[in-house]
């Protein structure tokens, strides 16, 4: 940690709860772009030094971080809120194929393709995964590498995260439902939160996007991590909709 101040982005490898030896708190705070008191060797400064960048932070792991059950215990909180609070600062993808080293292949990088990836939660809607698979949102425990991207924290002052695009490029990922992609769509979601929501509105058994009343979206599991004018813009066009 000590070496992070001014570094342009982070890149953390299986990263865990206990990697750094953090509080579970300085962790909601780093990844809200809040001020991290940072120890520093005390032969060269007075104390801690305040990280106060926002470097962009990648990390791979197992699964989603989950606050250890001993430090919730000790601190009395509810582990399921404090797991939730830190779903919000982060971006999930997952990988659901491993490969030996005789599959690889050598590939051009690509900044402008890794943006895009990055920045929609997903390539395009035709790589959105098949909504009959799971109904849980990725990436599962069993994931065998999950990286992260955290979202920019909304008070923080960061542009939010573009939304998927509003013309379709690709099939519809979600043919079950007709509709349903255009609304996301139209709503500018993020294209990893819209496949969530996706995948849950499918588990619900409607054939139309118009099926499906206000109370029935915010009865989703992916509903509360839609922010505030995410879910204003989304309940307008519902509304209008029904």
């Amino acid at each position: 940690m000590m070496a992070i101040h001014g570094k342009k982005v982070c890149v953390l490898e299986d990263l865990r709860a206990s990697t750094f030896g953090l509080g579970w708190d300085a962790y909601l705070v780093w990844w809200e772009g809040q001020p991290l008191p940072v120890p520093m060797p005390q032969n060269h400064h007075k104390g801690p030094l305040d990280y106060t960048d926002r470097a962009p932070v990648f990390a791979t792991g197992g699964g989603k971080l989950r606050i250890p059950l001993r430090e919730a215990l000790e601190l009395g909180l509810d582990p399921n809120v404090q797991n939730d609070m830190m779903d919000k600062r982060w971006v999930y993808f997952q990988f659901t194929k491993s490969f030996d080293g005789d599959q690889r292949r050598a590939v051009k990088p690509c900044g402008r393709c890794f943006a895009q990836w990055v920045i929609s939660g997903v390539p395009a809607p035709s790589a959105v995964p098949a909504p009959a698979a799971s109904s849980a949102a990725v990436p599962s425990a069993a994931a065998t590498a999950a990286p992260l991207s955290p979202t920019p924290p909304a008070s923080s002052g960061a542009a939010p995260i573009p939304a998927a695009t509003s013309t379709r490029a690709g099939p519809d990922p979600f043919p079950q439902v007709e509709g349903l992609w255009d609304l996301f769509l139209r709503a500018k979601l993020p294209g990893a939160l819209a496949a969530d929501l996706g995948r849950d509105a499918v588990n619900l058994g409607p054939r139309h996007v118009e099926e499906l009343a206000v109370d029935d979206w915010q009865r989703l599991p992916s509903w509360s991590r839609l922010r505030v004018m995410e879910t204003r813009r989304f309940l307008a066009l519902v509304s209008r909709a029904s």
